[in-house]
Parts: structure tokens; C-alpha cells; sequence
């Protein structure tokens, strides 16, 4: 009788927990989960020589007003043109535990035989990279992002989609690629 109850309660719990809708989280080389946050734009300062693993994940560092023009990060030390094509654009940063940065440039879409047919799909992502994580990366038997500047202690690298939303063919992610600078 016990061993029936005790099974019993087992599975009232986990039925219970089935109910409960869990989502993925990215990890990182360590196995712990990255934060990924998405606040107003601000623009702390940076020391030149500041360590990437100390920037907080919670502080988004554009000057973006969702529209086209020169994109400046001051916190990771870039910029890049954005043509008329990026308008309406977003941007969403992210930094793990092993102090690897993500910037995801975000479009909103409504092709309707892409992903839900509304909202926003990231159509490119910058990485800003500390030396020695963008050696372990190298490392790993995966696909790489490519590079897209090494300064010897930080390295800056991109990825985009494959294949984007039809009403978003037209964006311009190589002209945006093609003119990135690492700043002071």
C-alpha cells in the first residue's frame, strides 16, 4: 500500500512539472546558462583595457533609435553603417560567464511563411571575443562565426541567417559587415 501511494505521489509530481513550460537557455563552454537582457540604450564608459568578463550582461550599449545610420558601440568598441534597408532594426546584447559578448541586430518581419509570420528575427550577431575564448572556440569541431577583426586581445566576429524572411531580402547585411570598424 505504501509503494502504491509513493508512486502515486511520484507521478501527481511529475505530471505537475510537465505543465510547466521551460525555455532554452544558451550555455556556455562551462555548461552555465548565459544572461540575455534587453534594455534602453545607454552608453557607460569603458576603460580601454577593461576586461570583457567584468561588463555587466544587463546594460545594452547603443545608440540606436531604430533608425538607419552609423551604429556606434562604445561598450565593445565598434561601429558600423547601417543603410536605409535596417530601419526599424533592434538590438539585443548578451554576455556569458567566460565573458564572450553577443550584440544581435534584430529586424522586425512579416513574411508570413517565415517563422510565426510577425515580430522580430535576428539577422545578424556580433561577437566580441576575449583572445584566449576565441582560441577555445577554434578549438571546438563546430562551425565558426567569421571574423571580422583581431586586435591580439579581442577578437570581433559575425554570423547572420541563411535564409531570411522574403519582405527582408533586401536588407543590407554585407554593406553593414563590409563597413565595421573597431573603435577607441
Amino acid at each position: 500500500m505504501n509503494k502504491i501511494l509513493l508512486a502515486s505521489a511520484v507521478t501527481l509530481l511529475l505530471a505537475a512539472g510537465c505543465n510547466q513550460s521551460v525555455a532554452p537557455q544558451a550555455t556556455s563552454r562551462q555548461g552555465q546558462p548565459t544572461e540575455q537582457t534587453q534594455t534602453e540604450p545607454t552608453n557607460p564608459p569603458m576603460a580601454q583595457n577593461q576586461n570583457l568578463s567584468n561588463i555587466p550582461a544587463n546594460i545594452n550599449p547603443s545608440n540606436n533609435d531604430a533608425a538607419a545610420g552609423k551604429y556606434v558601440n562604445n561598450m565593445y568598441h565598434f561601429q558600423m553603417d547601417l543603410d536605409s534597408s535596417w530601419k526599424g532594426y533592434k538590438v539585443v546584447t548578451s554576455t556569458n560567464n567566460v565573458g564572450v559578448a553577443t550584440v544581435e541586430f534584430k529586424m522586425p518581419y512579416k513574411d508570413a511563411h517565415y517563422g510565426n509570420g510577425s515580430g522580430l528575427v535576428t539577422a545578424l550577431y556580433i561577437m566580441v571575443y576575449p583572445q584566449r575564448e576565441w582560441t577555445y572556440e577554434l578549438s571546438q569541431d563546430v562551425p565558426h562565426p567569421q571574423i571580422l577583426k583581431d586586435t591580439g586581445t579581442t577578437v570581433y566576429a559575425y554570423s547572420t541567417w541563411q535564409a531570411g524572411p522574403n519582405d527582408l531580402l533586401s536588407l543590407n547585411i554585407q554593406g553593414a559587415i563590409k563597413s565595421f570598424e573597431v573603435i577607441k
